[in-house]
This record gives C-alpha cells, sequence and structure tokens, in this order.
C-alpha cells in the first residue's frame, strides 16, 4: 500500500504490507517529480527526523534508510495539454472534440474520459455526440511518464435561445426614454415593415393589433456566429433573422410586445447581434453576447464602445443610440436622404422614413434638428 500526502511544502510517502514482505536489493519505489514550466528546485530527503525516510518491520522495528538528496529542474520541452473550448450542441447533434498538446517525448498515449459518447477515445479528436452535457478530461501520457490533462465541457442545449437586448433610437429619444409618437399616432404597421430593400427579410411577423402602448416601431434584429472577433461577424456568418417591438426603454421584445424575442438556433461560438431599423443607421454589437444557459444579453446604451467601429452611436447625453437621418437605409447618411426622402414627404403624417423623430408628422425639425447634425455619418457593420 501506498500512502502520499502534503504538508508545509514537505511531501510524504509511506508505504506498507500487512504481511511480512522480502524487499531483497534493487529500487524499491520510483518518485517521478514534477513542476510547472521553466521552476526549477531543490528536493531533500529528510533522514534524521524519526518517521521520515525509514522503513519498520511488522512488529514495529525501524530500520532507518539512508537518501541521498537530489535536484531536479523542469525539461525545456514540460508536456501541456489543451483539451480544447467548450462546445454546445443540440439533442441529438455531434461535435468533433479538439484536443492538442506540445512538449513531452514521444511515444504518447492519449485518453479520453469518460468515454461515454465518444466515437472513439485513445485519439485527439473523436467525435462526441452524449446524451447529456458531459465534462471530458483528455490525459496524455508521455514515454517518460510524464502526465499532462485538461477538461472541456460539452453542453447539451435547449431548442432555441432568448434574446434579452437593448437599445435606443436618437430620433425619438428625450431626456431618459423615446417617444411613443408612431404608436399613439396609430401609424405602425401591423406587418414587419422590413421586406423591401435593401433588408429584403421575407418573415410573416404579424401582429393583430400593436399590443402594447410603450412600443416605438419595428426593428430588425441578425444573429451572427463566428469563432473569432467582432471583425469576423460579417454577413457571411449570419444564422438568422427576426422582426420585433422596440420599446420606450430600449427593451426589444418578441411580436407579444412583452416577452424576450425567442429565435429557434442552436449556438456553439460567439454571437453577435445586428440591430437594423428602417431610418437609423443599424449597429452591431462590439462584442459577444453573454450567456446564461439559453438566455443571450446584449445593452447598446451604456456606452459608444458597445457597438462596433469607431463612434458608431449618437451621444444621447448619458446614454447612447443609432443616428438618425438614413432616409433611404442606404447606410450613409447623405444629400439623397434629404432630396429623396425628407423633401418629397414633409408635411406629411403618417409612417415616413423622412420622419426622423418618429412623431408621425415630416417636418422642418427632422431635417434640421437630426439629419443635419449626422450628415456624412455612414454604418459600421462588417459586411
Amino acid at each position: 500500500m501506498l500512502i502520499v500526502n502534503a504538508t508545509a511544502s514537505q511531501v510524504f510517502f509511506s508505504w506498507a504490507s500487512t504481511t511480512p514482505v522480502s524487499i531483497g536489493s534493487g529500487t524499491l519505489i520510483e518518485y517521478n517529480f514534477k513542476t510547472g514550466a521553466g521552476i526549477s528546485t531543490t528536493v531533500s530527503w529528510n533522514t534524521q527526523t524519526p518517521g521520515s525516510c525509514e522503513y519498520s518491520d511488522p512488529d514495529g522495528n525501524i530500520f532507518v534508510m539512508s537518501f541521498v538528496n537530489g535536484s531536479i529542474s523542469t525539461a525545456a520541452n514540460a508536456l501541456t495539454v489543451d483539451a480544447g473550448d467548450d462546445e454546445n450542441i443540440p439533442p441529438g447533434g455531434s461535435v468533433q472534440l479538439n484536443g492538442s498538446f506540445t512538449g513531452g517525448t514521444g511515444p504518447y498515449s492519449i485518453l479520453w474520459s469518460p468515454a461515454t459518447g465518444l466515437s472513439n477515445p485513445a485519439i485527439l479528436n473523436p467525435l462526441a455526440n452524449p446524451t447529456g452535457t458531459m465534462v471530458y478530461t483528455l490525459t496524455i501520457t508521455d514515454n517518460n511518464f510524464c502526465i499532462g490533462s485538461d477538461v472541456m465541457t460539452v453542453h447539451l442545449t435547449t431548442a432555441g435561445i432568448d434574446l434579452n437586448l437593448k437599445a435606443l433610437l436618437e430620433g425619438p429619444f428625450a431626456t431618459n426614454e423615446m417617444a411613443t409618437g408612431l404608436n399613439s399616432g396609430n401609424v405602425i404597421p401591423l406587418s414587419q415593415p422590413y421586406s423591401g430593400a435593401p433588408w429584403n427579410y421575407a418573415g410573416t411577423e404579424y401582429v393583430g393589433t400593436i399590443p402594447n402602448g410603450n412600443i416605438v416601431d419595428w426593428v430588425l434584429v441578425e444573429l451572427r456566429e463566428t469563432s473569432g472577433g467582432a471583425s469576423t461577424a460579417t454577413a457571411g456568418t449570419r444564422i438568422a433573422r427576426k422582426a420585433g417591438f422596440l420599446l420606450k426603454d430600449g427593451t426589444i421584445t418578441g411580436t407579444d410586445g412583452t416577452n424576450p424575442m425567442h429565435i429557434d438556433v442552436f449556438i456553439s461560438q460567439n454571437l453577435y447581434v445586428v440591430i437594423w431599423h428602417r431610418n437609423h443607421l443599424p449597429v452591431m454589437s462590439a462584442n459577444a453576447l453573454t450567456n446564461i444557459g439559453s438566455e443571450y444579453s446584449y445593452d447598446f446604451t451604456t456606452g459608444a464602445g458597445q457597438a462596433y467601429g469607431t463612434n458608431a452611436q449618437a451621444n444621447l447625453g448619458s446614454v447612447y443610440g443609432l443616428y438618425a437621418g438614413d432616409a433611404d437605409a442606404s447606410g450613409i447618411i447623405n444629400l439623397a436622404d434629404k432630396t429623396n426622402g425628407w423633401a418629397i414627404q414633409v408635411g406629411k403624417k403618417g409612417y415616413f422614413s423622412g420622419d426622423f423623430d418618429m412623431n408621425s408628422h415630416v417636418m422642418n425639425q427632422d431635417k434640421n434638428d437630426l439629419w443635419n447634425g449626422n450628415l456624412n455619418k455612414q454604418e459600421q457593420v462588417p459586411d
């Protein structure tokens, strides 16, 4: 029997047999000490203190042993193991594990444990399809019996995610919240308004009546998933879009006007969100959304840097929001927004793209207070 324990920078080894044993000559036990990469330390055997470096016979008679002091240092090619990032898969899905290691001396022994749900636990990159969330340990043993290990988790996700999002529009914003002039003016359409260019969104979101007096307008939410940072979240990484309602405090909801937007997707990498509005410049999250389980959250309002790019949002005082004035939704606020949008619609009442303050009337203040101040601003959402 072998017992090992440690305290106060000392390691204690004890071995015993319940029956008499003839040890004979040669090596009784070989200990392999291992320290962190680049660290050197001296190991001293205590041959003086009773109970240290000694053995006894079954009757308790102690035989003092003599050990030679030695020293060890970590090899330059210390064994380092990486089990890879945690992964999310849907029920019945699978994912290839990305184990790797460096250093040590070959040949190597590879073992994933437990083997449950793995195509082959003795290779670095087995296919995993567990029936529940599983924590896997990758252990590598080299030819010198150096051992390294690391863990990762395959999470079994539930269907779909809930989006806890917040954003503000510069146009209707005043003091602490956005005005609901389009809502009180009864001009918000009952069907989502993003079916035309440039969005070309074919979603069928529809309500029989606007469900909430706090609703400001429709917005279009787009999800992009990538293994990299925000700059890699291009249009080609888009995995879903859905239209919903924007409330006056900036909360984005589903079509019920109350609950978070739900989208039926499975997320396994970094998730970024783009908020589109029909006459404000779109924004994309500068950081990946955070999640607790299947609920993903992001708040654009807390700082200019919450939107990807440089000064990609308007400073509204203590909060930030999307720039107003893009009447033609071209992604840049320029003369065309005035000439082909506001100028044609001025004086009209209703749901118009030139109504930048969104009070249901296209008037001079839309141009003077919003379009003028944002001239030449443009979107910074990665293409």
